[in-house]
């Protein structure tokens, strides 16, 4: 089955704002031949990066049958990381090439275990541009980071979107 993944994501955080403050969304749109679906998240104390990861990830949770898959973003730490960065770190043992640690680990031991399920194709798009998709899924991200934003003021229980 053919697959298309547009996914983004996003953070609120000011440059003044405490790790509480910094809530980040993300949005997936799954297009295949049995139809569109919208995904969306949210997580606090995070990061727009750690967003933009796991609005692919959550997508690809979903599918359940070996598929060939385009994930298409605007993220190019997402799309860099998977085709370019990732063997390297990998070889290396997780350490960059300024002899740090790989930020963000997890998530990309995650998206190789569920790329690994598929034929996964990564493609690089601009931003808040021509794609509908995109501008969806952004318009997504954003609108959750809203609602957690008023879920966390108004102390409700719910730590989830």
């Amino acid at each position: 089955m053919d697959i298309e993944i547009f996914c983004d994501g996003a953070c609120s955080q000011g440059a003044a704002s405490s790790n509480a403050d910094r809530i980040g969304g993300y949005a997936a749109i799954i297009k295949s031949v049995n139809g569109t679906q919208e995904i969306v998240g949210s997580e606090v104390e995070t990061t727009n990066n750690r967003m933009e990861m796991m609005g692919a990830i959550a997508a690809l949770k979903t599918i359940e049958v070996s598929s060939r898959i385009t994930i298409i973003s605007d993220s190019a730490y997402l799309v860099n990381g998977m085709t370019s960065w990732v063997s390297g770190w990998q070889d290396k043992g997780w350490i960059t090439a300024s002899k740090k640690p790989v930020k963000n680990q997890d998530l990309w031991k995650e998206l190789i275990h569920l790329t690994n399920q598929h034929k996964v194709v990564f493609k690089w798009i601009k931003g808040h541009a021509s794609s509908p998709e995109n501008n969806r899924c952004d318009e997504l991200a954003v609108e959750v980071i809203e609602q957690r934003r008023k879920e966390t003021k108004h102390g409700s229980p719910n730590t989830s979107a």
